[in-house]
């Protein structure tokens, strides 16, 4: 957006305001480098000029030939400093700064307007979301007969480690039972301890950890008691499983074909009679991890059924709600905050803009100034060659000179700068510019201050906790 200015001020580091400086002229020196007194000398004795002569002799003509190089040599490196300067004169209009204001002015506006806009929107259909959700709660209080709040672990993915991390060491330990019994090694053993350690870890997490036991609770005496014979079935599922996964790795030992079937029978013959200390361990490690899964299953969330879901629905609403708010505060607050900060960056830069406009102005004139003294410089240094040589022309004849000889030399020529007229009424326009500059940036401040407060004031109607914060 500021690109141009940057270019700008870049530009003026560029321009060179020292004084110009011009070779110095040495009459002496250049009567020698003309030859100027053999010249003379040589004309006088052979009675050139003729007295009769009305104009410059060869000479005389040489020596305006040289001082007009001089001129023109001073003329162009006067006028290649003045294209610069007036170029940039041209160019710097404080103009630019206010359409730069009046830009960002409309553009905040913009921005604070479409901000609040649709915070009003999102924070009323959010404010009606959390008057349901409360209701609901509270309706579900209620009903449920329960007067503390709802407790739950805020951190589930620890739960859920829990039992993957149960699931990956049961399936390890009994990977070593099954391998012992199975065609396939490891490889087969690890297949089996998988499936048989995710059923006895999933039925106890889900079923009777996040079901039953929270069921228990229940305000309705039916669920209360379904709940119980759940957990019943899940202790005869429990033992049986186990048992069951016991009779079948020791029967893997003895003859993989008949496996299942002989611990099925050894199952409801003798369950507990096992003729390897494997097999205990094995009936251990299952309970125990199973019997973990159901803690975890019932920690993970609050001990009275869906009491846990319905509270989280009203945190997450009221979260949204405060998170709104804040981004709403907080976007407007740093829309305002850099609609400062550029309005303050640019009173500086249009005072400096205008400090490097009127110097340059008086740079100029006395470049003009130095210019026009140089030509009279140099006019002076001709006329007092050109005198020297008609001086010793004359001593050296013996007819009289030609009457033009008493005259100064003037020059036919000019050489005025290009562009040198004054900026006097284009400086006096950017002063009056710069004058009224900070009072026109005042405004605009006062006008997205303004805007700013009135917005607030229409938001604090939907929530009326928020406020206009200060900076």
């Amino acid at each position: 957006m500021f690109g141009w200015l940057k270019v700008f001020f870049m530009s003026n580091q560029k321009i060179d305001k020292t004084p110009l400086s011009y070779p110095e002229i040495n009459i002496d020196k250049v009567v020698k480098e003309l030859g100027l007194e053999r010249l003379a000398k040589e004309n006088g004795k052979n009675e050139l000029p003729a007295t009769e002569s009305i104009n410059l002799d060869s000479n005389e003509k040489k020596i305006e030939t040289f001082f007009y190089a001089k001129m023109a040599e001073s003329q162009a490196t006067s006028n290649r400093r003045l294209v610069d300067y007036n170029t940039t004169i041209s160019d710097t209009d404080l103009n630019n700064q206010k359409a730069r204001i009046e830009n960002i002015t409309e553009y905040t506006s913009l921005q604070i307007k479409s901000t609040i806009a649709r915070a009003k929107i999102n924070l009323t259909s959010l404010k009606e979301d959390k008057k349901k959700y409360h209701e609901e709660l509270s309706r579900f209080k209620k009903n449920n007969k329960l007067d503390m709040e709802s407790n739950y672990s805020n951190n589930r993915i620890f739960n859920y480690s829990i039992v993957i991390f149960l699931l990956v060491v049961e399936t390890v330990i009994n990977t070593y039972f099954f391998a012992k019994g199975n065609d396939f090694g490891y490889v087969g053993g690890a297949f089996q301890a998988f499936i048989f350690s995710f059923m006895n870890i999933a039925v106890g997490f889900v079923f009777a950890g996040w079901i039953c036991t929270r069921y228990i609770n229940h305000v309705s005496i039916t669920k209360k008691i379904l709940a119980w014979l759940g957990l019943l079935v899940y202790a005869v599922y429990l033992l049986s499983i186990n048992l069951f996964i016991a009779h079948y790795r020791q029967a893997l030992s003895v003859d993989i074909d008949t496996a299942t079937s002989t611990a099925f029978t050894e199952l409801f013959a003798s369950p507990f009679m096992f003729t390897e200390i494997d097999s205990f361990l094995l009936v251990s490690v299952g309970i125990i991890a199973s019997l973990i899964s159901v803690y975890e299953g019932h920690s993970i969330d609050d001990p009275y059924p869906k009491y846990g879901a319905t509270h989280r629905n009203y945190l997450d609403v009221e979260k949204a709600y405060v998170l709104e708010c804040e981004f709403v505060t907080s976007e407007s607050t740093i829309l305002r905050k850099e609609f400062i900060s550029t309005v303050e960056k640019t009173n500086d830069e249009v005072d400096e803009e205008y400090q490097f406009l009127y110097q340059l102005g008086q740079v100029k004139q006395a470049l003009i100034s130095n210019y026009d003294a140089r030509v009279s410089i140099l006019t002076g240094a001709c006329d007092a060659v050109i005198r020297k040589y008609r001086d010793l022309n004359m001593i050296n004849r013996e007819t009289k000179a030609p009457t033009y000889f008493m005259k100064n030399w003037v020059p036919t020529k000019e050489f005025k700068l290009v562009g040198d007229k004054s900026d006097d009424i284009k400086i006096s326009e950017q002063k009056d510019l710069y004058d009224g500059f900070p009072a026109f940036t005042q405004h605009k401040l006062n006008d997205v201050e303004k805007l700013y407060s009135d917005l607030f004031d229409q938001i604090h109607q939907v929530m009326p906790t928020i406020n206009n914060p200060e900076i």
